[in-house]
């Protein structure tokens, strides 16, 4: 009898022990990232995390590799980097309590998510999938639109609907030429994103406006105000987008797209519709959108003659000093040319004029002048620049580009080009 029951209470800690274990194993032994990653579902129509993990909460412990921050319209919002692992990240809002080096244990949270019609399992610790992807397909989508000609920035009202106002509208078009549509998003992730490249197929439709000069949409979620009332659409005009739901979870999303298009007939009697977007991205918190990672754009015009290329900044969607940017000309016989320019030497008393010198374009010797308009040392309407020949003329069949580039990231603001029609 004693042999048994020792028997028995050695089987019975055994048991206890490896229950346990897999206990232990299972609810409290920190993960490393590599583990987190290996949790998200491998399949097209679930891109969230395993739903065995929905309602769990996880220590994540790793060293700190890296920190990227961003200014988002909710505040600060940092991406941790754990063990040089670049593909997955833990998220941090507002102040980073972190260092590069440190080992850190932070709680991580799984919970049913709705992002549009669907639902998965996200983390609103994690930046997978949705937190980096959304809102930069917001920005792909702006600077699509800013490289037709326009500007559209959407804000948060106080009563939580969205205005979209027209900042600029590089060809002026009648109210007529327009119809407008209000759509809801109804996929995640990948499927977000095709849909969106698909702009005329994208989601379901909430409203619509044929043409603009009808202000207000049949469902009144959508609302056009013609600023000045000149039947255009133009700078200073604005959308106003209402009944637009917000996800009910800290990690959801949900998604909305306005589209304007407008028909283009070319010269063999095909009609293209040409879209103009703004697509905005809600949380729970509600608007949710980058504002310190978008390039700076500018809108420039001018004329060409065999006596100079005229270049004016009309538009610039941010301040950007003059020792940012550089000047390149391009001709079509692949010659190129790029100015540093200066801040400190177009900054003074009234319109400063700076002499950059003189480049080979090809045969020709050019001469680039810079004007400064305030003489306040940064790019902005008003400002422009004149390319002069040395000796001899500027043959205006051929084709010129006059690009603005942004030095610190080495990225196009904006170019104009010319050629026989300017």
């Amino acid at each position: 009898m004693t042999q048994k029951r020792v028997l028995a209470i050695v089987i019975a800690i055994v048991v206890v022990g490896s229950a346990g274990t897999v206990i232990w194993y299972l609810y409290y032994k920190s993960w490393n990232i590599e583990d987190v990653a290996a949790a998200i579902a491998d399949t097209p129509d679930a891109p969230g995390f395993r739903h065995s993990l929905a309602g769990r909460t996880i220590v994540v412990e790793g060293r700190v590799t890296g920190i990227s921050s961003n200014m988002i319209n909710h505040g600060l919002l940092s991406f941790i980097e754990l063990d040089n692992y670049g593909y997955l990240h833990l998220v941090v809002w507002g102040d980073v309590p972190y260092s590069i080096g440190e080992t850190i244990r932070k709680e991580v949270r799984f919970e049913w998510s709705e992002c549009n019609d669907e639902t998965h399992v996200y983390s609103p610790q994690l930046d997978f999938p949705n937190l980096v992807t959304l809102p930069s397909m917001e920005v792909v989508v702006k600077e699509t639109v800013f490289v037709g000609g326009y500007d559209l920035y959407p804000r948060a009202l106080p009563d939580g609907r969205i205005n979209i106002s027209v900042l600029w509208a590089d060809e002026l078009l009648s109210l007529n030429s327009y119809n407008c549509s209000l759509r809801a998003g109804t996929k995640s992730f990948a499927g977000e994103y095709i849909d969106l490249m698909r702009q005329q197929d994208y989601g379901r439709e909430l409203d619509r406006l044929q043409p603009l000069e009808s202000t207000t949409g049949s469902h009144g979620n959508l609302t056009y105000v013609d600023s000045d009332i000149d039947g255009l659409l133009d700078r200073g005009d604005w959308f106003v987008l209402s009944g637009l739901r917000e996800p009910s979870t800290e990690s959801g999303f949900r998604t909305y797209l306005l589209d304007l298009s407008t028909p283009v007939v070319w010269d063999d009697n095909t009609t293209e519709y040409v879209h103009i977007s703004s697509y905005v991205v809600l949380n729970k918190n509600g608007l949710l959108r980058w504002t310190n990672n978008l390039t700076p754009g500018l809108f420039a015009g001018g004329t060409i003659s065999e006596a100079e290329i005229s270049v004016s900044v009309q538009y610039t969607t941010d301040t950007v000093p003059w020792d940012q940017s550089s000047i390149y000309v391009i001709s079509n016989a692949s010659y190129w040319l790029v100015w540093h320019l200066s801040s400190e030497n177009l900054t003074g008393t009234g319109p400063m004029i700076e002499d950059l010198g003189v480049k080979q374009l090809g045969l020709l010797n050019v001469r680039l002048f810079v004007r400064d308009a305030q003489g306040n040392g940064v790019i902005d309407p008003g400002d422009s620049l004149t390319l002069v020949p040395e000796s001899g003329t500027l043959v205006t069949t051929d084709y010129y580009q006059i690009m603005f580039m942004y030095n610190p990231v080495d990225t196009s603001m904006g170019s104009v080009s010319f050629n026989s029609q300017g």
